[in-house]
């Protein structure tokens, strides 16, 4: 799993598959899933995280 901060977009990037292309992506209230082929979550993104 990787965490990253993007100060300058206030963005949190929350990645728990490394190295898995995203073939779909779902926002809800600012929370973007992206999901792999198979429909497991490759990573969180949290928008306007502050």
């Amino acid at each position: 799993m990787k965490i990253e901060y993007d100060t300058e977009h206030d963005l949190l990037n929350i990645e728990f598959l490394a190295n898995v292309p995203i073939d779909d992506s779902l926002e809800v209230d600012g929370v973007v899933i992206d999901y792999a082929k198979d429909k497991r979550i490759v990573g969180i993104e949290v928008l306007d995280a502050s």
